[in-house]
């Protein structure tokens, strides 16, 4: 079972934007890649745990679930960080991001709107944002 476990926790830890891959990210950073597949494959084995005692779905928290629980910590740290490095920093809140990561702030404008060519050209806008 363990084995089993520990090849989903690959499989998971190579999705895009998901709980699970942000969690064995972090992990693998400070831990290395083994240990972080193994807290994982716990994870599941937890999450499935819990899904089958409710009877209930899985719904993903996503990948940046780490950075929005503790919103202000992150920034502090990162600001810091910057700062030991030679940099002057100023947090500013982008106009266009909060509409993207469901902030509640209002954006400049929607994506619902526009057409595919114009999608792109806001999705490069914000990259270049940020």
């Amino acid at each position: 079972m363990r084995r089993r476990l520990v090849q989903a926790a690959h499989a998971a830890a190579h999705s895009k934007n998901t709980y699970l891959a942000a969690q064995y990210h972090r992990i693998a950073s400070r831990r290395g890649a083994k240990k972080a597949a193994l807290a994982v494959a716990h994870s599941i084995l937890v999450i499935t745990y819990h899904l089958l005692r409710n009877r209930s779905t899985y719904q993903d928290l996503g990948g940046n679930s780490f950075d929005e629980r503790d919103r202000q910590a992150v920034e502090k740290r990162l600001v810091r960080r910057l700062e030991r490095m030679g940099y002057q920093a100023e947090l500013q809140l982008d106009k266009i991001l909060p509409h993207l990561f469901n902030w509640p702030q209002k954006p400049l404008r929607t994506a619902s709107h526009l057409s595919l060519d114009a999608t792109d050209q806001l999705r490069r806008e914000v990259i270049a944002h940020t």
